[in-house]
């Protein structure tokens, strides 16, 4: 998930694999407009993400197996046929063609572009956002200006990214 100007990702070719969100930090004073972001859409893409994760990662214990013999069982899970074990991921026509992976099991990345202590103070104010983050299972990274540095943010306090150097190859 790409949070930022769409400046930042206007020439970029990102194969449909992001959710993207316009956000300027100069027309959010107060940061009300981040902290709807972070704890609406992206928990929902947090929700998205870890369904295909887990039905990918393991789908002989995590997924909803086939549904071509599904049963849905009260809004929460699915039967394989008339008995077995309630399942509740997705089903593996979700997650594959055949034996072919349609998904790669990856956990969520998002990446910010709004000032570090506004980030940091939204997230210290929700359990939910610590959880996630403080426990990685979203990894963020922010900076507070196309200009500036990016950083990563830990349950430590904010890590400086090392700057990459990219180098021609001689051929």
């Amino acid at each position: 998930m790409i949070i930022g100007p769409r400046e930042m990702t206007a020439s970029a070719n990102l194969h449909r694999r992001v959710f993207l969100h316009s956000y300027r930090t100069e027309m959010d004073p107060d940061g009300t407009g981040l902290e709807t972001i972070l704890t609406a859409p992206m928990i929902v893409a947090q929700w998205i993400n870890h369904q295909y994760y887990f039905s990918t990662l393991n789908p002989d214990v995590l997924s909803a197996g086939t549904k071509t013999i599904h049963n849905a069982i009260g809004g929460i899970g699915v039967l394989a046929g008339h008995s077995g074990d309630l399942r509740r991921g997705l089903p593996w026509q979700s997650v594959a063609v055949g034996d072919t992976l349609l998904h790669e099991p990856v956990r969520l990345s998002v990446i910010v572009q709004a000032p570090l202590e506004r980030i940091g103070d939204i997230i210290s104010g929700n359990q939910v956002l610590r959880d996630l983050f403080d426990n990685d299972w979203i990894t963020l990274t922010a900076r507070p200006a196309p200009t500036t540095p990016w950083h990563r943010y830990t349950r430590y306090g904010w890590a400086s990214q090392p700057t990459r150097t990219h180098k021609k190859e001689n051929r």
